[in-house]
């Protein structure tokens, strides 16, 4: 189980072109990071399973019926799911940028001085707020590009590695890979301002 969702159910939604529909219980159930982690393994080992069909029965069947479901088809949203994504999506957007304007904040007190401890530990638990958002905006980048890398496979009949290596090109590449990065940098800023705030851990 998933989140509350059977392992059994996934297989059947991925097989058949409807993970939209898992995604959109995520969102509903505000699952969190591990939950995301736990479905990233499970849709990899399902692709590797599919892989290792399709190269073994390739030889005896006509490609186009082994032929995986497109990124297209996987992402599929009906309209309502659509708008709550697109909420979902304006909000996360939303404490991403709230956090980049506390770690602004903190670090031009850090420069200029005047800050008190109440202040650092204010900006450090405002911080510490916004984690689970920011893991779930990474997530959803991730997909994104996920789902770009496979677009570039499917369209060109290129290997992984040589998608992979285009899908770098790629604004979803970009915009993951900030995500990651700002992730981390989050997570530092609130051990350093931690340690101006005199809290030791």
């Amino acid at each position: 189980m998933i989140v509350g969702i059977k392992e059994e159910l996934i297989r059947k939604k991925y097989f058949s072109g409807g993970l939209s529909d898992i995604l959109a219980s995520f969102l509903e159930k505000e699952a969190t990071p591990e939950d995301y982690q736990m479905l990233d393994t499970f849709l990899a080992s399902l692709t590797e399973e599919a892989q290792k069909v399709k190269e073994a029965f390739s030889k005896f069947a006509n490609p186009d019926e082994l032929k995986p479901p497109s990124a297209e088809s996987l992402m599929v949203l009906n309209e309502e799911q659509k708008e709550k994504l697109n909420q979902w999506e304006i909000e996360r957007n939303r404490d991403y940028e709230k956090a980049k304007i506390i770690i602004a904040e903190s670090r031009r007190a850090a420069n200029v001085g005047g800050a008190k401890a109440e202040d650092w530990l204010k900006w450090g638990l405002d911080l510490a707020t916004y984690q689970f958002s920011l893991d779930q905006y990474r997530v959803w980048q991730d997909q994104l590009y996920r789902a770009r890398l496979t677009e570039i496979m499917d369209v060109y009949g290129v290997s992984r590695a040589e998608a992979e290596e285009r899908a770098k090109l790629t604004n979803e590449y970009r915009d993951y890979k900030n995500a990651v990065l700002f992730r981390e940098m989050v997570e530092e800023t609130i051990k350093i301002l931690k340690k101006y705030a005199g809290i030791n851990y």
